[in-house]
C-alpha cells in the first residue's frame, strides 16, 4: 500500500543566492566556473530531495526586491514552512525580511558552503525564529518537516467533534474523558449521546432499507447461519442508525457503550464498530468513522490520528495473546472491528467474500459479530494512548502484519490480526491499555513528535 501523506505540509523552496554581480564575473574569470548555473542546480537537487511533499517551487533569488514578492507568493499559496536553499553566500538579512513578514518556521538547508548559511542563523536566532540548519543532511530535512506535519496532525482536531454514545463500561475508569479537558487540551469537542435515541432512530428506519442491506450480508459474506434469530434485524438496524446520526451531526469519530446494556438488552453494536469504520457498505461509499468499544475515547482518538495520517480505516482491538517465541501479538475485537481489514480492498465486495457471520459469546442477547483474518501487510503502525497523572501517555510503533491460520483456531470467533513486533514484550511495556489502532504504513516517526509535543504541553499553548 502506498504511504501517501493525508496530513501535507505546504513547503515553499527557495534558493537564495549572492546579489553582487562582480562576485560572479571575478569567478568565472578565476575559477573558469558559472555559479549561477551551478547554483540553479543545487536549486533543482533540492526538488528532488523533497520529492514526496506538497512543494511550492519559490526559485532562485538573487535581489531584495524579490524577496518581498516571494514573501506576497508564500502568502498567496498557504506556505506553511520554508526551506531557504544556501549554496554560498547571500544576505542574512533576507532570511529576516522572510521571517518578519510570515512568522513561519524556517529551515536552512547548507549543500556545501557555509558562511552563507551561518550568518543567516545567526540573523534568525536573534530574531527568535523557529529555525534548523540542514548541512546537507536530507534526513534532517525530513524530520524538520515531520516535525511541522506532527503539529498540524495535532492542531488540525481543534475542529473535530467526536460522539460519545452511552458512557464507558465495564469498570474502564481510565477510557473516560472529561469533556472540558479534552476541549483545552484538543480542542476536540465531545457530544454526548444516551443509548436511547439510538433505539428511538433505529426503530423509525424503514424495513425496506434494513432488509437490503441483512440481504447484501446474506449473499456476499462467506458464512452466513441457516437460521437467523431475531437480533440480528435490531443489530442493522443500530448500525444504520448510527450512520445516520454520524452524518447528520458531523461526527468524525464516535466511542460507544456496548456492553452491559445493548448486548445484555437490546443486541449488540457489532455491525456498527465493524461498518461505520469501512470506506463503503452495500449502501455504497461513505465516510470513514473510527469507532472504539467500550466507550475508550482514547483508543478511537489514537484511531482517528492514524485515518488522518493515511486516509485508511483504522483497526481497532484488544491485544489478546502473546506468541512471545515469534515476537507476535495476537489483536482481535469482540464481534466487530472494520470489514476494510478482511481482505485490505478498496472493492468491499471482496472484503466481505472473506467475512464470516457468526454468533458472538459476549452477552445475554444471542448476538451476532463478524469474523475473519487479517491477510499480511510489510508494514503497520500502531498506536496507543491515554490520560496519566501528567497529561496523556503515547505509545507507537511499526511492525509487520502476518497470515498465521494455524494460530487462528486458538482464538475466538472475531475479527483477528497477528501483529508481529522488533520485541513483542518491550512493545507490551510501552502500552498501558488492552486497546489497539492500527493502520498500514509507517507513521510512527510523525506520532513521535506528537508525543513529544504532548509531553512538553506544546498542544495547550
Amino acid at each position: 500500500m502506498s504511504n501517501d501523506k493525508k496530513v501535507p505540509v505546504v513547503v515553499g523552496l527557495v534558493t537564495l543566492i549572492d546579489p553582487r554581480e562582480e562576485f560572479y564575473t571575478n569567478f568565472q574569470e578565476t575559477k573558469g566556473m558559472d555559479l549561477r548555473e551551478q547554483y540553479q542546480f543545487n536549486h533543482s537537487s533540492a526538488l528532488e530531495m523533497l520529492a514526496g511533499e506538497t512543494i511550492i517551487d519559490l526559485g532562485v533569488v538573487e535581489q531584495q526586491e524579490d524577496v518581498y514578492g516571494t514573501v506576497d507568493r508564500m502568502k498567496e499559496v498557504g506556505v506553511e514552512l520554508v526551506l531557504l536553499n544556501l549554496p554560498g553566500w547571500t544576505p542574512p538579512g533576507w532570511g529576516g525580511i522572510i521571517y518578519s513578514m510570515t512568522g513561519l518556521p524556517l529551515l536552512i538547508f547548507a549543500p556545501f558552503a557555509l558562511s552563507g548559511p551561518l550568518a543567516m542563523r545567526g540573523e534568525l536566532a536573534a530574531l527568535g525564529a523557529e529555525c534548523e540548519v540542514s548541512f546537507g543532511d536530507e534526513e534532517l530535512v525530513k524530520s524538520f518537516i515531520d516535525r511541522i506535519r506532527a503539529r498540524k496532525l495535532l492542531t488540525s482536531l481543534r475542529s473535530v467533534r467526536a460522539g460519545r454514545i452511552g458512557g464507558f463500561s465495564m469498570g474502564m475508569h481510565y477510557a473516560d474523558p472529561g469533556s472540558a479537558d479534552i476541549l483545552r487540551d484538543f480542542g476536540i469537542e465531545i457530544i454526548p449521546v444516551d443509548g436511547t435515541l439510538v433505539l428511538h432512530e433505529a426503530a423509525r428506519l424503514e424495513g425496506s432499507r434494513v432488509n437490503n442491506f441483512i440481504a447484501a450480508l446474506q449473499k456476499n459474506t462467506s458464512d452466513y447461519p441457516e437460521k437467523i434469530k431475531p437480533v440480528l434485524e435490531k443489530q442493522v438496524r443500530y448500525y444504520l442508525a448510527l450512520k445516520d446520526l454520524a452524518e447528520r451531526e458531523c461526527f468524525d469519530f464516535l466511542s460507544v457503550q456496548c456492553q452491559p446494556e445493548f448486548s445484555d438488552i437490546h443486541g449488540a453494536l457489532c455491525f456498527a464498530v465493524s461498518f461505520l469504520p469501512a470506506p463503503a457498505d452495500s449502501e455504497g461509499e461513505k465516510k470513514i468513522i473510527p469507532v472504539s468499544c467500550e466507550g475508550d475515547f482514547y483508543a478511537v482518538l489514537a484511531g482517528f490520528l492514524l485515518h488522518r495520517l493515511s486516509g485508511v480505516s483504522p483497526f481497532f482491538g484488544d491485544i489478546i495473546m502473546p506468541f512471545f517465541d515469534d515476537n507476535i501479538l495476537a489483536v482481535q475485537n469482540c464481534g466487530g472491528a472494520s470489514t476494510w481489514y478482511a481482505a485490505h480492498s478498496a472493492n468491499q465486495l471482496e472484503n466481505l467474500n472473506r467475512i464470516r457471520i457468526v454468533n458472538n459469546i459476549q452477552g445475554k442477547c444471542g448476538s451476532y459479530g463478524i469474523d475473519y483474518l487479517s491477510p499480511a501487510l510489510a508494514e503497520a503502525t500502531v498506536l496507543a494512548m491515554g490520560p496519566n497523572k501528567c497529561g496523556y501517555w503515547m505509545a507507537a510503533e511499526t511492525v509487520e502484519l502476518v497470515e498465521r491460520d494455524e494460530l487462528k483456531p486458538l482464538l475466538m470467533d472475531w475479527p483477528t490480526l497477528f501483529i508481529k513486533a522488533d520485541d513483542a514484550r518491550d512493545l507490551l511495556n510501552r502500552i498501558y491499555t488492552q486497546h489497539i489502532a492500527l493502520v498500514p504504513g509507517n507513521y510512527a516517526k510523525v506520532l513521535g513528535m506528537c508525543i513529544d509535543q504532548l509531553k512538553w504541553g506544546e498542544l495547550s499553548g
